[in-house]
This record gives structure tokens, sequence and C-alpha cells, in this order.
């Protein structure tokens, strides 16, 4: 999976729509407003999986239909996170980055 940053969550559907992401994390409530306000057959492309990506925000996944491996890099994803929440490293990380 390579990771991209974007410039906001709009940039992330529409790349997504063009074919030109797979998968992106993104609040919720952003989710269901741009997907929302979609063109129908744009809406068809993508999917909003409601199962919370990271659990200590509140981010989500949407994928492009046609991404296969969504399920499959959902779960890699959270089986990360929650190695690093046992080992006491993702306490670490969020403490070097956001506790400054």
């Amino acid at each position: 999976m390579n990771v991209t940053r974007l410039s906001s969550d709009y940039s992330g559907i529409k790349r997504l729509v063009n074919n030109e992401l797979d998968a992106i994390l993104i609040e919720r409530s952003a989710a269901q407003y741009l997907l929302k306000h979609k063109k129908k057959a744009e809406q068809k492309l993508l999917e909003l999986h409601l199962d919370q990506v990271l659990h200590s925000e509140p981010y989500f996944m949407v994928c492009a239909k046609s991404y296969s491996l969504c399920n499959y890099n959902l779960e890699m994803v959270n089986s990360g996170v929650n190695k690093l929440k046992s080992s006491g490293k993702y306490d670490k990380i969020i403490k070097s980055y956001f506790e400054k």
C-alpha cells in the first residue's frame, strides 16, 4: 500500500473516483457529506467502510469499489495499530508527534 498526503478530503474523494487512489482515511461525517454530494454514478464507485480504522481518532476508510484489497488492507492497518498499542509503541509515537 502506498501512502499519499492529500490537500483535502474532497481531493481524496475526487482522486478515488478518477482511479488515482485506492483508499483514503477520512472522518465519517466528512465522508458521508462528500459522498452524498457526488453524482449517483460516482457514488456507485465508492464505499464507506463503517469499521473505524484508527480507534483513538474517528477515521474511517473510503475505498474505490474496484480496489479488491480494501478489506484486507483495512484488517492489516487495524492489526498493526493493535500491535503497536499492545507493545506500548503507539503511546510513544503519539507523545513524540502530538505532545510537544
